[in-house]
């Protein structure tokens, strides 16, 4: 499903797809990285899942997605700790429980 920029433009955002959209028609690309992340919010103590994008292009510039916890506005960094050290978004409550994990080649 992700074989490609083109390929991701549907499931970005729009902000983001606008501007994967003006380098792909208008620079060299010379390296490009995408993938869904499990981020966390340092503050909060919550994880998020987002789809993260870096491509270096013309003179190496970098375009790289960035992302920001809904409820306290912190930057989101890479989730780290196990997965019931963090809290529930709904309920606050460090309740989360990992269920099956899925390993893809």
């Amino acid at each position: 499903m992700y074989s490609s920029l083109d390929r991701i433009l549907p499931i970005v955002n729009r902000k983001t797809r606008q501007k994967l959209t003006d380098i792909l028609s208008r620079q060299t690309i010379h390296d490009e990285e995408y993938e869904q992340v499990l981020l966390s919010c340092p503050d909060c103590n919550t994880l998020h899942n987002r789809f993260y994008v870096k491509v270096v292009y013309g003179n190496n510039e970098v375009f790289e997605t960035k992302f920001r916890c809904g409820k306290c506005r912190k930057a989101l960094v890479s989730a780290n700790k196990s997965i019931e050290r963090y809290r529930c978004k709904e309920c606050g409550y460090e309740a989360l429980e990992q269920e099956c994990q899925i390993m893809w080649d």
